[in-house]
């Protein structure tokens, strides 16, 4: 290979859902966050000549922490698609923070994860 540079690219649907962080010396710790907010599944790996920060401590700040996801109660006239809209998601982020089998199908009154951007 050349000397270019390589780069991973998360598709939008999950990318609010990880967390990524730089330990040091090309070694990255990925941090599955559930829809609740909650810390899930963990794993790491490690790239071969990705410099170290010459930090002492942890570098997190190459890949910001994702935001909290937030509820929201469904009112009448709601659909999925106008709640993505609304709140800057997408309809596929929608249907997976929420697991939600028949996206046709919402009630008034049932509380929605709704991912964070």
């Amino acid at each position: 290979m050349g000397g270019g540079g390589s780069s991973i690219t998360i598709p939008d649907e999950i990318k609010n859902m990880l967390k990524i962080t730089y330990t040091g010396s090309g070694d990255f710790l990925v941090t599955n966050l559930n829809a609740d907010g909650s810390v899930g599944d963990m794993t790491s790996f490690h790239l071969e000549g990705v410099p170290s920060t010459g930090a002492s401590t942890p570098n997190s700040a190459l890949v910001p922490t994702p935001a909290t996801p937030r509820t929201y109660t469904v009112q009448p006239r709601d659909t999925l698609m106008r709640l993505a809209k609304r709140f800057g998601v997408t309809l596929n982020a929608l249907i997976a923070a929420n697991s939600l089998r028949d996206p046709n199908l919402i009630r008034v009154g049932q509380a929605l994860i709704i991912p964070a951007k």
